[in-house]
C-alpha cells in the first residue's frame, strides 16, 4: 500500500493484519525459511469496499481461480486493521462465487440502477461478467453471473487472433453523460510482430450503452 501525503505518495509498504503478519496470496518466498511457501488463493485484484456497512474500508479480492473473498477491517477508517482470516463471497444459492475460467477482478457498481451494489469482472477467457447483487452489507448476496461481453467460446484459443481480448478487467463509468453507465474492458491480444515473432498488446475498449445490457459497436483505443 502506497499512503497519499501532500507531495504525492508515500514509499510502498507491505499491508499487514491485525496479528502483524504480512499478507500473503497464492505461493510466495519465504526469506526467514529460504523456501517457497503455499499461501492459498493466487490473488490478482483488491478492491476497497465498506463491505459490513460499519463506516470502514474492507478488501474485497478476485483470484486466479475465479473466487472472492472478503478481509474485514476490524479497526477504523483512519486505523484500519484487518482479520487474520477472509471469507467467501456467496452467491444467492449459498455456494461460492466463481467467474467462469477465473481471472476475477471485482469492480462494484450498481449496474441495473436498482440501489444495490453488483459486481463486474472479466475473466480469463476474455468475457466480461456481471454478478446482480442482492442485500447489503454482511448479508449480501449475488445472483449467477451473466455474460455482458463474450468470451472466444470458452477456452483459450491456441493462438489469438487480432482483437480478441484475453484475461480482460472491466470497470463501469458515464463516460457519455447521458445517464447510464458504459463499459470499459481492457486485456491483452496476441499480435504477430514484423519477421513472426509473437508479442501482446493492451487496448482499452468502450462498449457505449444503448439500454440495459445493449452496446453499440466497441471502440478500441
Amino acid at each position: 500500500m502506497a499512503r497519499g501525503t501532500e507531495d504525492g505518495f508515500a514509499a510502498p509498504t507491505r499491508m499487514r493484519d491485525s496479528s502483524g503478519a504480512e499478507f500473503h496470496t497464492g505461493m510466495y518466498w519465504s526469506d526467514a525459511e529460504s523456501t517457497w511457501i503455499e499461501g492459498g488463493d493466487h490473488t490478482m485484484a483488491v478492491t476497497p469496499l465498506d463491505w459490513d456497512g460499519d463506516g470502514d474500508l474492507d478488501l474485497v479480492t478476485g483470484s486466479t481461480n475465479g473466487h472472492f473473498r472478503v478481509r474485514e477491517n476490524t479497526g477504523t477508517r483512519t486505523e484500519p486493521a484487518f482479520a487474520t482470516t477472509t471469507t467467501q463471497v456467496l452467491g444467492t444459492d449459498g455456494e461460492p462465487l466463481e467467474v467462469p475460467g477465473g481471472d476475477a477482478a471485482p469492480r462494484f457498481v450498481d449496474w441495473d440502477g436498482d440501489g444495490t451494489l453488483d459486481i463486474l469482472t472479466g475473466s480469463a477467457f476474455g468475457g466480461v461478467h456481471w454478478f446482480r447483487g442482492t442485500g447489503s452489507g454482511a448479508d449480501r448476496r449475488f445472483e449467477a453471473p451473466r455474460m455482458l461481453v463474450a468470451d472466444p467460446g470458452n477456452k483459450l484459443p491456441a493462438r489469438l487472433g487480432q482483437g480478441t481480448l484475453i484475461r480482460t478487467q472491466a470497470d463501469a463509468a458515464d463516460i457519455d453523460g447521458d445517464g447510464d453507465l458504459d463499459l470499459f474492458v481492457g486485456g491483452a491480444v496476441q499480435i504477430e510482430k514484423e519477421g513472426g515473432s509473437i508479442g501482446f498488446s493492451g487496448p482499452i475498449q468502450l462498449f457505449a450503452r444503448t439500454e440495459v445490457g445493449r452496446y453499440g459497436d466497441a471502440a478500441a483505443k
